[in-house]
């Protein structure tokens, strides 16, 4: 997928923390993947992007978004905000956001991404002995 206006350019930071100072919200961690993305994409859509560019297996899943949002622009600083996406009207949001500050160029995301437990198949014994049931009778 290559830059175009259709498409932003993201950093996705995982499985790190959001931070805070004068400048308001910033993103820490190790890990950070970046790729283009359609400004068209809904919720689910940016997952699944995400999840294939963190390359998450089955056994994981992302169970959280934070956007980092610039609020204001005062003393040639930005100020910047974290802001949760959980839905595809914060997805709009964000890319109406990142288009009102363009001169930033990215947008950063810190996702979480959580081991989800697979169900696995009961276990159901085999050749176990028959036993009587046991009935008493009253009189």
């Amino acid at each position: 997928m290559t830059l175009t206006p259709e498409n932003v350019f993201l950093i996705a930071h995982y499985n790190g923390i959001v931070s805070r100072n004068h400048f308001g919200s910033f993103f820490e961690s190790e890990q950070r993947k970046c790729f283009n993305c359609s400004v068209k994409s809904t919720f689910a859509q940016l997952k699944k992007r995400i999840a294939e560019k963190l390359y998450l297996n089955d056994s994981q899943v992302i169970s959280k978004i934070v956007y980092r949002a610039p609020q204001s622009y005062a003393a040639n600083h930005i100020q910047y905000n974290d802001v949760q996406i959980c839905d595809n009207n914060e997805v709009v949001d964000m890319f109406v956001n990142h288009k009102y500050y363009e001169m930033i160029g990215s947008i950063e995301l810190m996702v979480t991404v959580e081991n989800k437990e697979i169900p696995q198949p009961r276990q159901i014994p085999q050749n176990l002995p028959y036993t009587q049931p046991f009935f008493t009778t009253t009189v």
